[in-house]
């Protein structure tokens, strides 16, 4: 899977019930896209992630899986999923173990 930078203060509601969109038009997001060499598709699986602290001032990453899908309201492609499962990396580890 993926990791796509996202900036989280840039979110739309999404079509998809429960879930929240996130815009793929980050300088960020652009920038990891190229680095990576893909293109953005219907279906694509990615982590969207942001440097942010953790809860205990450590500089660690928000992330959260999302699926990719062409928005032909906002003309872009966005990635929806459930805020809830946003997190950061930290968190994410301590609940796979």
């Amino acid at each position: 899977m993926h990791r796509l930078f996202h900036d989280f203060n840039n979110l739309k509601p999404s079509k998809r019930e429960g879930f929240v969109s996130a815009p793929l038009v980050c300088s960020g997001t652009k920038d990891d896209l190229e680095a990576l060499g893909i293109t953005l598709n219907d279906g694509m699986e990615v982590l969207l992630y942001e440097p942010d602290p953790d809860p205990h001032g450590n500089l660690g990453f928000l992330e959260v899986p999302a699926r990719v899908r062409y928005d032909a309201d906002f003309k872009c492609f966005v990635a929806d999923f459930v805020w809830n499962d946003l997190m950061h990396r930290s968190e994410a580890k301590a609940n796979k173990q």
